[in-house]
């Protein structure tokens, strides 16, 4: 991979089945991909103080000095869809990111 290329997804394996899939997600324009998941995670987030989550729908933040995420989860039966945004503050990594995986099992 040179060094303008980046990773498109993630995959995980436990006891040879696959447990996690993730795609990175966006138009590869940072700020636009960064904009539309605060978008969705501000959506999402209001949707869950309003009290509509169905018992499926949660949020998360972290942050850190050098970086911080916002995450939305989906869970419909034993599969889970995860919307996450991270700003990298500093750094070669530095920038906005988006990605959304579906994680089939428990990590």
């Amino acid at each position: 991979m040179s060094g303008a290329e980046r990773p498109v997804g993630d995959v995980e394996f436990k006891n040879g089945k696959l447990t996690y899939v993730s795609r990175m997600w966006g138009t590869g324009n940072k700020e636009t991909s960064g904009d539309l998941a605060r978008s969705i995670h501000g959506l999402a987030k209001q949707f869950e103080d309003e009290g509509n989550t169905d018992r499926h729908l949660a949020t998360n933040t972290s942050i850190r000095p050098d970086s911080d995420g916002k995450f939305v989860y989906l869970m419909c039966g034993p599969k889970m869809l995860q919307l996450s945004y991270t700003n990298i503050l500093s750094g070669p990594g530095k920038g906005e990111y988006a990605s959304v995986g579906e994680i089939l099992g428990s990590r």
